[in-house]
């Protein structure tokens, strides 16, 4: 037996050479591992909701409304608005009459830059009203009632399963999501302010402010995105490192505009700040050790989201039993719960997925027969020396 480094020289009876071959087949075989991770989102949302809002008016000749006299103006939770702050409201800017540009629009509007963003949950459709119903008339003022009310429940699951196969020892990245592209950073802003210019009839131009320019743009996978690393063991068990990793888009948050000063006494910030998006991330970190075929179930990645109103007229709505007709109350749940169920199978060097005999295995023994619970059902696994008869 000769070896240089790169190749091997046996020299020896046909039935040594057959032993050596297969003890190099063994060690050069090529280890993988089948991954398959079955994603099963469940959302649930509840809603109750149930308001008054009264009108106190007299009427004109003509029928119509002359003067309010009482209104209440309790919120219902479709109007309540996010923690997220949105885009800065519109500014603007009026110019002197002297120093306006002939054409030139006064006063100058500078535009926003992100609308205003709405309410963080879906409520659906609105609640049943009664508007504008009139409810009677006292000492000639009519009374109106509107009533708000609304009860809703809905739920959904999201599933999906993808699978890879991957070499022992190496990360496989698994990404179920939607790629969300905005700015790191955003340019200075442009004014004319300071500068002097004039027209042929003497008067100066008007101011001109250009918000900033958004730079340098990044993505982030919104969604659910896992990591992980098989490694076959020497008795056939696989070691499982699993990172799962969900991130969910909230809203935009500014970070303040720039303050210009157009005069002495005049000072205007600017509503283009520093606009980054806001971010919920739930991550697991973990590392498992699995027979061949069984699968791990990871939990524990709970949101839940509790909103609520609760308004009334002062005095009145402290009033027992008849002031709950001056108080609006509403709440709104959502909760999100994911499940991750990953199944790791050995890989055969043909490609099939391969069923490895337990060494040492006694009969009797609790992993003799193993019958392995997954999302798809019971699975028996037989082992090789069960399944094979026996001949004589």
């Amino acid at each position: 037996m000769a070896f240089d480094g790169t190749k091997l020289w046996v020299t020896n009876s046909r039935r040594n050479l057959d032993k050596v071959r297969n003890i190099l087949l063994r060690y050069n075989e090529i280890k993988q591992v089948e991954i398959e991770a079955k994603f099963m989102e469940v959302n649930q949302g509840a809603l109750k909701e149930l308001g008054f809002n009264w009108n106190v008016y007299n009427m004109d000749a003509d029928g119509k409304s002359k003067n309010v006299l009482f209104a209440t103006n309790n919120r219902t939770l479709g109007q309540t608005t996010s923690d997220i702050q949105a885009g800065s409201q519109p500014i603007t800017i009026l110019q002197p009459a002297d120093q306006v540009q002939p054409g030139a629009e006064n006063p100058y509007t500078v535009p926003q830059v992100i609308p205003g963003l709405p309410s963080t949950i879906n409520l659906g459709s609105s609640a049943i009203n009664a508007t504008n119903t009139l409810l009677g008339v006292i000492n000639g003022y009519n009374v109106d009632l509107v009533v708000s009310a609304l009860e809703q429940k809905q739920g959904s699951d999201l599933l999906c399963a993808p699978k890879v196969t991957v070499i022992s020892g190496v990360t496989a990245t698994i990404t179920v999501s939607q790629q969300m592209r905005y700015p790191e950073t955003w340019g200075d802003v442009q004014s004319n302010v300071g500068t002097s210019s004039s027209t042929g009839s003497g008067s100066s131009a008007g101011v001109t402010i250009t918000p900033g320019t958004p730079q340098d743009f990044t993505t982030t996978d919104v969604g659910v995105v896992m990591t992980v690393t098989p490694n076959v063991e020497e008795d056939g068990s696989i070691n499982l490192v699993l990172n799962p990793k969900v991130t969910e888009f909230e809203g935009f948050m500014e970070y303040g505009g720039v303050a210009v000063a157009l005069s002495a006494g005049t000072i205007v910030t600017v509503p283009s700040g520093f606009i980054q998006p806001v971010f919920s991330v739930r991550e697991v970190n973990t590392t498992v050790t699995v027979f061949d075929g069984a699968t791990v179930v990871m939990g524990g990645l709970v949101r839940e989201e509790v909103r609520s109103v609760n308004d009334q007229v002062p005095i009145l709505g402290d009033i027992p039993l008849i002031g709950r007709l001056f108080k609006s109350k509403g709440e709104s749940r959502q909760k999100k719960n994911l499940l991750i169920f990953v199944t790791a199978n050995r890989i055969s060097p043909g490609g099939s997925v391969g069923r490895e005999q337990f060494q040492e295995m006694r009969p009797g023994s609790v992993f003799q027969n193993p019958v392995i619970i997954s999302p798809g059902g019971a699975v028996q696994r037989v082992l090789e020396d069960d399944a094979a008869p026996a001949t004589k």
